[in-house]
């Protein structure tokens, strides 16, 4: 385990070596330029600029974007919130940084792709919803992107520290310098928290009852909820006339985070990140050339050695086991991909492309087998591949000043295999055992999927603030390696109670969204008003279920199974420039969902939630109220042994100053200490661990931030 002492030395040399004194004039406000900026992007795409990141309280950039009312939020514990957009979740939706594909190691998800960067590379964050990015394989439901900051010319220098409630800290440094022909920058970052309280005053590591034996242990339930350290670096030139090559390398290192929304915790997770691109402007027909290479790879432990299951007598949480766990899971993920990409004309252009990208997902599984004390290891993902290579094109023409028409279109041959010849042979012998027993013999291992996506989209500039838009869609995604490959045994317990196992299903088909949008934007100089409605039927979504064995019924697993969905709802979202410095900000967003057969409430599907903020800021000073809300959510699949969630509201306030590169900020959420849970609060089943983690109760926090 890393030294949280070295972190904290380190980052506070770093931070001092960038604080210099500077006689600039006051930085300008910022709400009202990016009101501006935000009134000129494409009505279809939300973003969140680097002041709003920077200025959050939230752990990760899944909480920031929930808290800026883009997107929904799964929270596992105290960091790597999950997001949701609409009801789609996990592999129905991607996400890149700076275009490339990044994919968690975890079967429950502990680290989705967002979690694995910090604050400091951040410059925007763009949120596309619905299939309308041919650009990115397998955008069903939508993109999250993520632009990491740029080099101005000189010296670049940005330090950041935070401290608040529950002993969280996080800071970073950033350094960098920029040349008319070449610009390089580097960063460090560490964050630390130990486990949050929830509004009625208990750890959320006491969320379990004293029956179960999935509690924390008495010395688990204090320490460390998460430790990271983040490193990484950039570094950009121009060769040859009007080019651009750039090239970045990540490194991040989280250990001990705790997860009381699932069985086990993480004892680390470690990711490196590498993306390489060159651009090229004007050659020949082509207004641009471009061309990506990236890496990445996730290494991931989890263990229950906090928890009462690591003991032998789990009803008093007392005596050793052989090992100090009881259950362990070792994964790892890699993804290497490409793209080249031209675009000819530029009134009118013409973007054609091809993308490759090989993604592989291994994990196994050691768990003890109580009924015979002994420990036995299972290829829960068995080192599954999915090679994926994809054709696109997308053409924008401009019928006039007031008409825009869009069309792109897609085709991607990928296939996915469970490569079990190069695990042991107990190993591959237990998956092969897994899916014969639900599936019977002749289950395929290798999966080929052939799939075409497309978009119409139109643009209507009614007037110089109005403008509609509609657009139509389809896109597919290629089934993720646990949906069909994921193999993990069930088991009796001493007293023969049946406890089931997971199993994917090797012939799950693609599923694919086709969608329609209608929506309006308004933006003048002060003002920005979007409203969207939508409506999706798609075919062939995936969700959890059970099946039986043929030869013994009362052998149960769980698995993934294709239905028939249907989405609709709406979103509205309003920034609004007052008299005497004020903003005005609100959002709201509801998603209706259905299953088709049977005819059932789909899974995992939000409620109606938004929220109100008011900011007042004088170029100096600030001070902001926000007030995010839900309603109830009374639509639940009750075979899924999903609950009814109440609504809530909540307030959180901050304010703070700045002067010559320097802010000072603070503020406190959940002001009012209240208890409650948002609707993704647990693990639904068949899943599950049987315990609603809630959010955080009042805490407070204050920040320092320099840049120059």
């Amino acid at each position: 385990m890393r030294s949280s002492k070295r972190g904290v030395l380190l980052l506070a040399l770093l931070s001092w070596s960038t604080v210099r004194a500077a006689d600039e004039p006051p930085r300008q406000a910022q709400v009202l330029e990016e009101i501006e900026v935000k009134g000129k992007k494409d009505a279809r795409v939300e973003t969140v600029e680097a002041r709003e990141v920077r200025e959050s309280a939230a752990a990760d950039l899944g909480e920031a974007l929930a808290n800026e009312g883009l997107v929904y939020k799964v929270r596992k514990g105290a960091i790597a919130n999950d997001v949701v957009i609409r009801a789609f979740q996990k592999d129905n939706l991607t996400v890149t940084i700076d275009g490339a594909l990044l994919h968690g190691a975890c079967p429950n998800r502990m680290d989705p792709a967002e979690f694995h960067l910090d604050y400091s590379e951040i410059d925007r964050v763009e949120v596309k919803k619905g299939p309308y990015d041919v650009s990115v394989p397998g955008s069903l439901g939508g993109n999250v992107n993520v632009d990491t900051r740029k080099v101005h010319p000189g010296l670049n220098a940005e330090a950041n520290l935070q401290y608040g409630a529950f002993n969280r800290f996080a800071g970073s440094a950033v350094l960098g310098y920029g040349l008319d022909w070449a610009d390089f920058q580097a960063s460090y970052a560490y964050k630390f928290s130990q486990p949050y309280l929830a509004g009625n005053g208990a750890a959320v590591t006491a969320i379990y009852p004293l029956t179960s034996q999935n509690r924390y242990r008495v010395e688990g339930q204090t320490g460390t909820a998460y430790s990271i350290n983040t490193a990484w670096a950039q570094a950009g030139a121009t060769l040859i006339g009007n080019d651009r090559l750039q090239v970045a390398y990540a490194y991040q290192g989280a250990d001990s985070v705790i997860y009381p929304y699932l069985l086990m915790d993480a004892v680390y997770d470690d990711t490196q990140r590498v993306n390489a691109s060159y651009e090229l402007n004007g050659v020949g027909p082509f207004a641009r050339l471009f061309a990506r290479f990236y890496w990445n790879g996730v290494d991931h432990l989890m263990n229950d050695v906090r928890r009462c299951s690591s003991a032998s007598n789990t009803t008093t949480c007392s005596g050793a086991l052989p090992r100090e766990y009881s259950m362990e899971s070792l994964a790892s993920s890699g993804m290497v991909g490409g793209k080249l990409e031209g675009t000819v004309g530029k009134a009118n252009p013409l973007t054609f492309g091809l993308d490759l990208y090989s993604r592989l997902w291994n994990a196994t599984t050691t768990r003890l087998m109580r009924a015979t004390s002994v420990y036995g290891t299972q290829a829960s993902i068995p080192d599954v591949n999915i090679v994926d290579v994809g054709l696109y094109g997308e053409y924008q023409y401009r019928i006039d000043e007031a008409w825009k028409l869009s069309a792109g279109v897609r085709f991607d041959w990928a296939t996915s295999t469970a490569r079990l010849d190069r695990l042991p042979s107990a190993q591959a012998d237990i998956v092969l055992a897994q899916w014969t027993l639900f599936y019977g013999p002749g289950m395929r291992q290798t999966s080929n999927d052939y799939l075409l996506s497309g978009n119409v989209q139109v643009d209507w500039q009614v007037s110089e603030p109005v403008a509609l838009y509609a657009g139509i869609g389809s896109a597919a995604r290629v089934p993720d390696p646990q949906e069909r490959y994921f193999a993990l045994s069930g088991s009796r317990t001493p007293t023969g109670t049946w406890m089931p196992g997971r199993v994917g299903f090797p012939e799950l088909a693609a599923p694919r969204n086709n969608e329609m949008d209608l929506g309006v934007k308004l933006s003048t100089s002060g003002l920005l008003v979007k409203c969207q409605i939508f409506g999706s039927i798609v075919n062939d979504y995936i969700v959890v279920g059970q099946v039986s064995a043929a030869s013994d019924p009362a052998i149960s697993s769980q698995n993934y199974q294709n239905v028939l969905a249907y989405l609709a709802g709406f979103e509205a979202s309003a920034r609004y420039a007052l008299p005497w410095n004020l903003y005005l900000s609100g959002a709201l967003a509801f998603t209706y969902g259905q299953q088709a057969s049977p005819g059932q409430p789909l899974q995992e599907v939000p409620p109606l939630a938004g929220s109100v903020g008011l900011r007042w800021d004088d170029r100096t000073f600030f001070a902001e109220v926000d007030a995010p809300f839900a309603a109830p959510q009374n639509r639940v699949d009750t075979a899924m042994n999903e609950t009814t969630t109440p609504g809530w509201i909540v307030a959180n306030v901050r304010a703070g100053a700045q002067w010559k590169g320097f802010k000072l900020f603070g503020g406190v959420t959940n002001l009012l200490d209240r208890y409650y849970f948002e609707f993704f609060n647990y693990l639904r089943s068949p899943y599950s661990s049987g315990q609603p983690v809630p959010e955080p109760g009042r805490a407070f926090y204050v920040a320092l931030q320099y840049e120059m």
